[in-house]
């Protein structure tokens, strides 16, 4: 089974430590928002981390996590992309994208814990 968690989770780190050292430097000086930037790289860092507990779990519920991991990388997407734009710009016109990608990475979070779940209770059967 073909696992793209692990590339993911390491495309986006190291996408996170370029934007996050991209935003002290250069953004700081143009007077960009940081705190938006900064919580920005930080929940990307954190959805990093779901990517890296989706790469383990896939073999114990393949379905699940693979939407788990699909919901955390659009959340990702959404989200810190979103703010990314608004601190940078000051552009606000992407504003209403930012809680989508919320919402799309607690699901993720919840499916991954739901999967766990499944496993936990042994009852991979359709859900697997």
């Amino acid at each position: 089974m073909r696992n793209p968690w692990i590339f993911c989770a390491g495309l986006l780190g190291a996408a996170g430590v370029v934007l996050g050292a991209a935003g002290s430097h250069i953004a700081a000086s143009k007077g960009a928002d940081m705190r938006l930037h900064d919580m920005a790289v930080s929940y990307q860092f954190y959805q990093v981390m779901g990517l890296i507990g989706c790469a383990y779990a896939l073999k114990y519920a393949p379905k699940l996590v693979t939407l788990a991991g699909v919901l955390m990388m659009s959340g990702i997407i959404c989200f810190s992309g979103s703010l990314y734009y608004l601190s940078w710009t000051g552009d606000v016109m992407l504003r209403f994208i930012t809680p989508f990608g919320g919402i799309q990475m607690i699901a993720g979070w919840a499916i991954l814990m739901l999967s766990g779940f499944y496993v936990w209770k042994g009852s991979r059967g359709s859900y697997s």
